[in-house]
C-alpha cells in the first residue's frame, strides 16, 4: 500500500481534489473512516492518500497549522532582521 501527503484543493461530497508533488490537481475519494470521523477535510490541510487496488482513498487529515498561535507571531519584527 503506498501513502502520499498531499494539500487538499478543494472538497467535495465524496472527494477532494488534490495537489500533487509536481502541481498535477487529481481526485481522490474520501475514506468512510475519514467521512464517520470528527476530523472533515478543509482546503488546505494536508491529506494522507493511500493507493489501493489503482485507486486513491483520502485516509487520513492533518489539519493546517495556524501560523497566527506559533513562536514567529508573538516575537516583533524587529528581533527578527539580523544584523549584515
Amino acid at each position: 500500500m503506498n501513502e502520499f501527503k498531499q494539500v487538499i484543493v478543494n472538497v467535495q461530497q465524496s472527494t477532494v481534489l488534490v495537489k500533487s508533488a509536481q502541481g498535477n490537481i487529481y481526485p481522490v475519494v474520501i475514506s468512510d473512516r475519514v467521512r464517520l470521523s470528527e476530523n472533515k477535510p478543509k482546503k488546505g490541510d494536508i491529506g494522507i492518500v493511500h493507493r489501493i487496488n489503482g485507486r486513491y482513498y483520502l485516509y487520513d487529515v492533518e489539519k493546517k497549522q495556524d501560523e497566527t498561535k506559533s513562536y514567529l507571531a508573538d516575537v516583533p519584527i524587529e528581533d527578527l532582521i539580523g544584523d549584515y
